[in-house]
């Protein structure tokens, strides 16, 4: 995925709150720039405007990653995380940039899905596909079932309607769309995850890190931390990983609803899952590649593309949660600690929360009288964040590989070009 260049991110004015992982902040005021970690500081120099050689001392200093910006600061508190960054080798950008460049591009597949059903008219009458909408309408407030929408479609079919290239062009937004709001409510989800984990780490006392006799001043120790917000860490955590699979699904359903033969099929695929991408079994179906579709090189990340396995631990983890009732956990716990070698040994505070061992094929370590184990220390909250912006790369990908595929075919039946 490359986004605008106009959209990268290599600086940041002075007044920002910048959130990493595990609870961590940064903060850029009056030239110097603040690290915070639960009721712990440290202080770094700086140019008067956070730079990207900064965000990375800071990254390897505390091994966090940057996660999202926080609002304006007003007053003592810090603010909540609100916009989701995504890393790039040269500057980041957020993900709200993204989701309009991902917009653009909708807007471009459903226009070439206008010329491969009505060729140089553009699509079906723009009277008709304002019939075709009234009726979407009119099912989703309860007014029509499906024997009225049966009869909408052969009588209007024996009229001459181009009742098919409607619903096509109407299926193709919806599915688009779908995708595009799962990707953002998984995101939703994360941030609420970011926001709670950095909740825990402001308001956990560092007294209880020190022994009531001696009280070191910079300890080095590890407690875990269960309480109502703790819960909240794990459900929305689960929340995220759901919804963020939900778009890969999505994401191969709009793949699989464009490149059947004919392509003007406007119902929906059936019996279709992500993990059909690994298998290969997907591609029994529909042809994975044509003289003309965007190379490997050009869309890496486009379905066609994927390898086998690269979100292996996603879908087995989503199928678990899914089938367990989306327990993440029996009781969640937060670890919540200081001067360790996860926080780089910093005299700083951080919030864990941590997922599940998966072996090397991406299942979940399990034994027979015991379905979790967390011999690997993973981070669920870093790894979240690799798994969306993977995501993102995936459904950003496969856009632009379906608009290619689309314009293919459109030369091959009619000889011509979609302008």
């Amino acid at each position: 995925m490359t986004p605008n260049n106009e959209n990268i991110i290599r600086r940041w004015d002075s007044g920002g709150f910048y959130h990493f992982t595990d609870g961590v902040c940064g903060f850029l005021c009056d030239g110097e720039l603040t690290v915070h970690g639960g009721q712990y500081r440290i202080r770094l120099p700086s140019r008067g405007v956070l730079e990207l050689d900064e965000i990375r001392q800071i990254e390897e200093l505390t091994r966090q990653k940057l996660l999202a910006l926080g609002g304006p600061v007003v007053g003592a508190a810090p603010p909540a995380p609100y916009k989701l960054i995504v890393p790039f080798e040269t500057g980041f950008a957020t993900t709200d940039e993204i989701a309009e460049d991902l917009l653009w591009n909708s807007q471009r597949i459903n226009y070439c899905c206008r010329w491969v059903t009505s060729g140089s008219n553009g699509g079906p009458d723009p009277g008709f596909r304002n019939i075709s909408e009234t009726v979407i309408a009119g099912i989703q407030e309860g007014q029509l079932g499906p024997e009225d929408l049966t009869h909408f479609i052969s009588s209007s079919s024996a009229l001459g309607a181009p009742v098919k290239e409607a619903f096509f062009l109407h299926n193709v937004t919806s599915v688009f769309e779908d995708m595009r709001g799962a990707l953002l409510r998984s995101e939703y989800h994360f941030l609420e995850m970011t926001r709670l984990l950095w909740q825990i780490n402001e308001t956990q006392s560092p007294a209880a890190f020190q022994d009531a006799m001696t009280r070191p001043r910079e300890p080095q120790m590890e407690i875990k931390h269960a309480s109502e917000v703790a819960d909240r860490v794990a459900d929305n955590f689960t929340s995220a990983v759901v919804a963020c699979h939900s778009a890969l699904d999505l994401t191969l359903r709009l793949c699989a609803f464009l490149c059947r033969e004919p392509v003007i099929d406007p119902s929906f695929p059936k019996g279709l899952h992500f993990s059909d991408v690994d298998s290969g079994k997907v591609w029994g179906r529909l042809r994975q590649h044509k003289p003309g579709d965007c190379s490997a090189s050009e869309t890496p990340n486009a379905i066609a593309h994927l390898p086998a396995g690269r979100f292996s631990r996603l879908s087995k983890l989503r199928n678990s949660l899914v089938h367990n009732m989306a327990a993440d956990d029996i009781r969640p716990e937060i670890y919540v600690g200081v001067g360790l070698p996860r926080i780089g040994g910093q005299a700083l505070q951080y919030a864990e929360y941590r997922t599940r061992d998966v072996r090397p094929d991406g299942s979940l370590v399990r034994h027979e009288w015991c379905e979790r184990f967390y011999e690997q220390d993973t981070d669920a909250q870093a790894e979240m964040a690799v798994w969306l912006r993977n995501t993102w790369d995936v459904v950003y990908d496969t856009s632009i590989w379906l608009e290619r595929r689309l314009k293919r075919d459109y030369a091959e039946r009619t000889g011509g070009c979609i302008p």
